[in-house]
């Protein structure tokens, strides 16, 4: 019997808290100009709003999960680019800024690109992570990600550091894997499980669509501590390990979210005072709300 490993990457092989700070610094740059927030007052606003959120998810990690398509699909407090989502869609809220659900996951899907970029001048891998991955030469191992496939696999080059003994993963990079994702036609068991440690249910399918190969169709199995084990049928993914419509579809959502962004950098939204009370309150309703399935994580 062949035996497949497939790895994650960020947060497996990397120091996702340290290599994520300069994703956290861009991408609140970036919802500051998106808002009209980048004068000092406003500013000190929005940086306060993120603290407010960010603190709130990791005081509370077992409340606040990470929100798509109006389920909590994991833990939002695991590394800062999940914590980023519902920390941004507070600041939006707040500030009145892409209000419709679907260009706001369009936002998110491109801040996240632009910014995640970032990350590759100073990966921070963690110890022993080459000489792990060079010992698996030889085997069926793959890493598969939500990340951008490029992006990951030019980390991997960094942390190959031309010894060569990580050039045999280079090709096994597959990204955009959209591991939150949940298959609404799978009906062999439950919608929702319960774990007694876990205060929210977790959702008990998911579907992923990047595998490795080439465009074709093939089965595959996804399991996983927070994922019933189960077969599943692929999406035609292209060579480059991306589906040929997700493709497509962040075509359009380029064209349609710069036609938001002149839209709202030309009269942005206007600040609301609210009370501490107010805003405690809102912190857990604010990490619980669904995104659209737009947004790539």
């Amino acid at each position: 019997m062949t035996r497949v490993l497939v790895l994650d990457f960020d947060g497996t092989m990397t120091d996702a808290e340290r290599e994520g700070e300069p994703f956290i610094r861009g991408y609140l740059d970036d919802l500051a100009t998106l808002t009209g927030a980048r004068e000092q007052a406003p500013r000190a606003r929005l940086d306060a709003i993120a603290a407010m959120i960010d603190a709130a998810m990791l005081a509370a990690p077992a409340e606040h999960g990470y929100p798509w398509n109006g389920r909590l699909v994991a833990p939002a407090s695991v590394d800062p680019y999940l914590r980023m989502v519902p920390v941004a869609n507070a600041i939006l809220d707040e500030f009145k800024a892409f209000e419709h659900a679907v260009d706001r996951a369009r936002l998110h899907q491109i801040l996240f690109r632009y910014n995640y970029d970032k990350t590759r001048a100073h990966p921070c891998f963690k110890s022993g992570a080459r000489e792990l991955l060079a010992s698996l030469a030889g085997t069926e191992t793959f890493v598969v990600t939500n990340s951008d496939t490029e992006a990951v696999r030019g980390k991997i080059e960094t942390l190959d550091d031309g010894t060569g003994a990580l050039a045999w993963l280079f090709d096994r990079v597959h990204g955009y894997a959209q591991k939150f994702e949940v298959d609404d036609t799978w009906a062999d068991g439950p919608a929702e499980l319960r774990i007694p440690e876990l205060q929210r249910a977790v959702p008990a399918a998911s579907l992923s669509r990047s595998h490795p190969g080439p465009a074709r169709r093939r089965r595959r199995v996804v399991e996983g501590p927070h994922r019933r084990r189960r077969h599943l049928r692929a999406r035609p993914v292209d060579a480059a390990g991306e589906g040929c419509a997700g493709r497509v579809g962040r075509e359009r959502a380029d064209a349609v979210v710069r036609a938001e962004v002149r839209r709202v950098v030309a009269s942005p939204g206007q600040t609301h005072r609210r009370s501490t009370r107010d805003s405690r309150v809102r912190v857990r309703a604010l990490t619980r709300r669904g995104a659209p399935a737009t947004l790539r994580a």
